[in-house]
């Protein structure tokens, strides 16, 4: 039996985008709307509460308990058979040693990093979690004022102002008039404290394996990225840890050199993102190859890192915007070209908030970011300063926000089971490869032989997109596929 006061995360999709609620077991469904207000500030009547992607199931009332809805409305998407990192029950594993993938250390035989470190200093990290950050600052204003009252401590950062002032009353409008006031604030340059994500698993190993093997297969000439599906779960490593759980790579189509690469148009795009919802996945940030080691991320990365990071932008429930997207790097060994290992990084809310505003110009050097010169008088851009200095380039080391990450040694938990299919934009896909895929998996349970994403993708192609929703649900739910739809394939490709 589940505990009632036992806290759950629910994904909430509305026309604001993607937010994520914690909320008891216990607590009713009208509680339950009254947090997605204060997210998105849509009223309760402005809205219904739909349970499924196919808005079938309605939830009414509002004095009913999430309790009662159950299995309805939990986190896990499995089956009464499966599991998930979802149902792993932390509150007993404080005095447990934390599993360290010791594979990703790069320091000497008496260094210490954030993948080999004890439980004991997983505290003493670079970036805290945002949510630990706030709780922090909000304990510095106990008795500094009354229950009811709000000082700075108590609120989430602000975003920083980087534009003129267009509502001054104090002159005419602008541009015939500016004042002091009106002036966009000095941006002065500062690490970041904490971090929106702070631990990235990568569930499906051999799907980054294939990866990197199709880009050494070119001895590292031609660069490639892909984007990056999967989940978010609580951490419990970390006070008020966020976990990025990887599932699947996409690799849209792209032309690379040996510099990078560079994105073509995808008319699939749409049906991945549809697929990847159907698999209670999203995209959760990207993956890129290089070979340069001059700097952890150079300008140009830490600017796309940053426009990634503001598409995919949510609001965090204290009100704060934010982003969990994640940046990972697929870097040769500097000593060892053919050995590559996977950096994780994210760039800070300040180079996020620079970008949005059209801060940054192209930089001619990879280790210093630029910033551009105003195109005329009314192109106003605040000064920014670094170590008390007004610069005009800065190193991009400053925007760089650490993430902890590892792999999993076995796909217990992973939704997509398979990483076998040929992949989309990088090899050759038929009906004749649907067929050698089927047949290798015969043996396996229904949803268990379709769970590889890349053959999904490709069954939408072949024979339609709702079908190959069908199936996606089924692999989520770990239900047996529905035999229309294996038949339906099977005709296809002659099975």
């Amino acid at each position: 039996m589940q505990n009632q006061q036992q806290e759950i995360v629910l994904r909430i999709r509305s026309s604001k985008g993607y937010n994520r609620v914690s909320i008891k077991l216990q607590d009713s469904i009208g509680q339950l709307k009254q947090k997605i207000q204060e997210l998105t500030t849509l009223a309760p009547s402005d809205y219904q509460l739909y349970y499924d992607q196919q808005y079938k199931i309605i939830l009414q009332g509002t004095d009913k308990t999430l309790i009662s809805q159950i299995p309805m409305l939990k986190k896990c998407n499995h089956g009464p058979q499966g599991s998930c990192l979802n149902c792993i029950d932390t509150s007993k594993k404080e005095d447990e040693k934390q599993e360290r993938q010791k594979w990703n250390c790069q320091h000497g035989p008496t260094g210490k990093c954030s993948h080999c470190i004890n439980s004991e200093l997983i505290q003493n990290v670079k970036h805290v979690s945002f949510t630990y950050f706030l709780e922090e600052k909000k304990s510095k204003c106990k008795g500094q004022h009354p229950l009811d009252g709000i000082c700075s401590n108590c609120l989430p950062p602000s975003e920083q102002r980087m534009t003129v002032d267009t509502t001054c009353k104090n002159h005419e409008a602008w541009p015939k008039a500016m004042c002091n006031k009106c002036l966009p604030p000095s941006c002065v340059i500062a690490r970041q404290p904490y971090r929106h994500v702070d631990f990235a698993q990568f569930m499906n190993v051999k799907e980054i394996s294939n990866f990197v093997q199709s880009w050494t297969q070119t001895s590292h000439t031609q660069q490639k990225m892909g984007f990056l599906y999967g989940y978010y779960a609580e951490d419990p490593n970390y006070k008020g840890g966020v976990r990025a759980i990887i599932e699947a790579i996409y690799e849209p189509p792209q032309v690379g050199d040996i510099s990078g690469f560079k994105l073509l148009y995808d008319e699939y795009e749409q049906y991945v993102d549809q697929i990847a919802e159907a698999l209670t996945l999203e995209k959760i940030g990207w993956a890129f190859t290089t070979i340069n080691h001059d700097t952890f991320l150079c300008s140009h990365e830490i600017r796309m890192a940053a426009k990634y990071q503001e598409q995919y932008r949510v609001l965090h429930e204290s009100g704060y915007p934010f982003s969990t997207f994640i940046s990972v790097v697929l870097r040769t060994g500097k000593d060892n070209p053919s050995e590559v290992r996977p950096e994780v990084y994210m760039v800070s809310d300040q180079a996020q908030i620079m970008e949005k505003n059209n801060i940054f110009g192209e930089s001619e050097r990879r280790k210093f970011m630029q910033i551009r010169d105003p195109v005329n008088d009314t192109d106003v851009l605040p000064q920014i300063i670094v170590g008390g200095k007004t610069v005009k380039e800065f190193e991009p080391d400053y925007f760089i926000v650490n993430v902890a990450h590892g792999h999993s040694n076995h796909n217990k938990f992973s939704i997509i089971k398979h990483a076998d299919f040929p992949v989309a934009n990088r090899q050759q896909q038929s009906p004749m490869e649907v067929k050698k895929y089927l047949q290798k998996f015969k043996n396996q349970k229904s949803f268990e032989k379709y769970s590889d994403f890349h053959l999904l993708l490709y069954l939408a192609k072949l024979v339609d997109l709702q079908t190959a929703l069908v199936i996606a649900q089924s692999v989520a739910q770990e239900t047996d596929i529905p035999e229309g739809c294996e038949n339906l394939i099977n005709q296809i490709i002659g099975y």
